[in-house]
């Protein structure tokens, strides 16, 4: 790198100090603990940055642009606009994608990861879900055990994730746009890298869940009892008229009976174990619904025993696509700790999709899968327990073999 290159590098860099400690002391003085708290993550990702590659021009645009939303978040103007948006943070909203940007320059720099632009963008669209998701339980656990009153409402705090998922979705694309220009995109895109072939030496989508044990056939034949189970329920529910039930049912034994048609179709063995916990989490969740379950064990019962069990296997099925990416793409690398990780961060994202999806449900059918604001929150907070879970098994049995 020239010595003009380094200049400009340390110059940046000091503004990107300076823009810290302005940000700080505005915090302090309003006591906002939010806005303190993204200065000091915006210096450590600024200074990753700085002693990575001193990517001066990366430095210098990420300054500029992170801080018109900080310093309206920390002088207190973008609280002033939160009630016109449902008390949705709108600076915050904006932030977090561009700390998702700077996450991926970080990892780029000082680790092995590697990624290509359509990864990159996913990435940062999951990362400020999951930051909205984090920031929300927060303030929840603020006011169950602080006494604070911070969050208004269930319907505010559903329409506030929905608010800054569109806002993620923005800064991203403004994030594509941006690399395109810069041309430090690959030509070789994760989508021209994922296509599904019956034959040919190329991998095929999910052979990480090759089991190749024959011998566990009491497994496989508890889950097509449990199948049959998700079957008989969405019967049941088709005679009383229970529409959501039954589309609930109906996506439930497609997702179950997955495996049964891979093995079929791919001519690879599924393994029976993973098989039928999937089985078992989705009939526990159709039980609830069809059986009433969810209503005779209210809030810390039965809901809580479904998003335990289901967060353990989306979070499995999460690591073993990422592994098969990591597998199949040229331009992507994931060492295995930073892959735990990136479970971790799209769990959150996927809690997030589908509280909205029983948020819209309750809207729009009338249902009552969302009782309160408390429903939500721990129904979350399991799922990131199921979640952790996976991790650590996955940490101690699996990354010998990754």
């Amino acid at each position: 790198m020239s010595d003009s290159r380094i200049h400009s590098s340390k110059i940046y860099f000091l503004g990107a100090v300076i823009l810290g400690i302005v940000s700080i002391l505005f915090s302090l003085f309003r006591y906002d603990l939010l806005y303190f708290t993204s200065t000091l993550i915006f210096l450590i990702l600024i200074y990753g940055i700085y002693t990575g590659k001193q990517d001066h021009r990366s430095i210098r645009d990420l300054t500029l642009i992170t801080s018109i939303p900080l310093l309206l978040g920390a002088g207190g103007i973008s609280q002033r606009f939160s009630r016109y948006l449902f008390e949705t943070e709108l600076a915050f909203a904006v932030i977090l994608p561009i700390f998702g940007y700077m996450i991926i320059f970080n990892l780029w720099y000082h680790t092995n990861f590697t990624s290509d632009l359509t990864f990159s963008v996913w990435f940062i669209i999951l990362f400020s879900m999951a930051g909205a998701s984090i920031w929300g339980k927060v303030r929840f656990l603020s006011d169950e055990f602080f006494r604070t009153d911070i969050i208004l409402g269930n319907d505010e705090l559903m329409v506030e994730l929905l608010l800054m998922t569109i806002v993620s979705v923005l800064v991203a694309y403004f994030f594509r746009i941006y690399m395109l220009r810069r041309k430090q995109a690959r030509s070789d895109g994760l989508l021209n890298k994922i296509k599904l072939h019956r034959k040919g030496p190329r991998r095929r989508f999910l052979n990480v869940l090759r089991s190749g044990v024959k011998e566990r056939r009491w497994a496989l034949y508890s889950s097509r009892a449990l199948q049959l189970g998700i079957g008989g329920l969405t019967i049941y529910g088709l005679f009383h008229y229970r529409i959501i039930e039954v589309v609930t049912g109906v996506f439930s034994l497609i997702l179950a009976l997955f495996p049964y048609f891979y093995t079929r179709h791919a001519d690879r063995d599924f393994s029976y174990l993973l098989e039928l916990w999937i089985s078992l989490a989705l009939f526990l969740h159709v039980l609830g619904g069809a059986g009433g379950l969810y209503e005779i064990f209210p809030w810390f019962g039965w809901d809580k025993v479904t998003h335990l069990v289901s967060g353990t296997i989306v979070a499995v099925l999460v690591l073993f696509f990422l592994i098969y990416i990591d597998r199949v793409s040229n331009s992507i690398h994931i060492p295995f700790n930073i892959l735990l990780l990136f479970v971790l961060i799209f769990m959150f994202s996927i809690g997030v999709i589908w509280e909205l999806y029983e948020f819209f449900g309750d809207t729009m059918f009338g249902t009552d899968m969302q009782s309160s604001l408390h429903d939500t929150v721990y129904d979350m907070i399991f799922n990131i327990f199921g979640t952790l879970i996976t991790i650590a098994i996955a940490k101690i049995f699996w990354e010998p073999k990754y």
